[in-house]
């Protein structure tokens, strides 16, 4: 066991340490530094890589698996980080990790310190699989679509105020950062939608006797993203309107899927 602990210690930092190098790096790119994307892009790989290793020890034991409020976390981060390396071959999105990546060595470094509790799900079905991972990949890409609106807001706001900079150099166009938000808000809400639908199928006598927090939160989530993409090819919505309705979906959605969570594990942390 404590030689388990030790190399779950050792992985985990060397899975922060990468991404920290992938941040600072990215940043000093954005300062106009002429550094290589591929380099960036190599780091955070390494970090995803040790960090999928450590997860598998933090979630998967031989009595089920073990999803606390910690290794959820965790497992989000890295598969955002996984959505956004893959993206960015293909799209300008590596500017993203510069927000993402401090997040995600915080969600390492927490499920590594705080032992959270030992919430073992045990009778797994693939419908609960399904549920499970679907749940996890609508979340991940709404949350990219939320970065890459904080991305739009700070492009605008320094273009609307007339502050010329070199790091708006190497962002993309307005029109692409927003043609990309709802490309993403688009593919999320395709996923939110599957993990309601799966939910009330494969938990529908807790949903029918007990209408969670959680679940209103997530419909209205749904509902505000819905309206939003409505907004988009009815009116035209775009800018701070679809910046102001991105982030209010996603606070919801936030508290969803981690506000109870938290609550829970905090009264059993203290108990």
């Amino acid at each position: 066991m404590q030689i388990a602990n030790i190399y779950l210690s050792l992985v985990s930092l060397c899975a922060a340490s990468f991404y920290i190098l992938g941040v600072i790096l990215q940043w000093l790119r954005i300062t106009g530094k002429v550094i290589s994307k591929k380099i960036v892009l190599g780091l955070i790989t390494l970090g995803a890589i040790l960090q999928a290793f450590s997860l598998i020890y933090y979630i998967i034991s031989p009595n089920g698996i073990m999803l606390n409020f910690f290794t959820t976390g965790s497992l989000c981060g890295f598969v955002i980080v996984i959505i956004v390396l893959l993206s960015s071959i293909t799209k300008p999105l590596e500017n993203i990790f510069a927000i993402l990546l401090p997040f995600v060595v915080l969600s390492i470094g927490l499920t590594w310190a705080v032992r959270g509790p030992q919430d073992l799900i045990t009778h797994l079905n693939h419908g609960i699989i399904f549920h499970i991972i679907i749940s996890v990949l609508a979340y991940s890409t709404l949350s990219i679509a939320t970065l890459q609106a904080c991305l739009l807001g700070f492009q605008e706001y320094t273009l609307k105020h007339h502050k010329p900079s070199r790091i708006l150099k190497i962002f993309p166009p307005v029109e692409t950062m927003e043609r990309l938000l709802f490309e993403f808000i688009f593919a999320g809400m395709i996923l939110l939608t599957l993990s309601l639908l799966s939910g009330f199928v494969y938990f529908k006598d807790l949903i029918i006797h007990h209408i969670s927090h959680a679940s209103v939160l997530a419909l209205i989530s749904w509902f505000i993203f819905g309206v939003l993409l409505l907004g988009r090819y009815r009116w035209g919505w775009r800018g701070k309107t679809a910046i102001q309705w991105t982030l209010i979906g996603f606070i919801m959605l936030m508290l969803a899927y981690f506000g109870s969570k938290l609550i829970m594990d905090m009264v059993f942390l203290q108990a």
